[in-house]
């Protein structure tokens, strides 16, 4: 009858997850506010035939209004 393999101490301590970032995982595209906006303070963005506006504020939030 053929001996188990013997597992030193060490091998049995848990490994930490590797983070991967939530694009991997979910495919979600991506993108930089300068690279939407095109280097400027405001964008209109149509939904369902509506007119949406996205600006930074002087504090660097963005804010999406209708």
């Amino acid at each position: 009858m053929p001996k188990e393999p013997r597992i030193s101490p060490s091998s049995k301590q848990a490994r930490p997850a590797q983070s991967q970032p939530a694009a991997s995982q979910d495919q979600t595209p991506r993108t930089t506010t300068n690279a939407l906006m095109h280097g400027g303070k405001r964008l209109v963005i149509q939904h369902n035939e509506e007119d949406y506006i996205l600006q930074i504020t002087r504090a660097g939030r963005l804010i999406l209004t209708k």
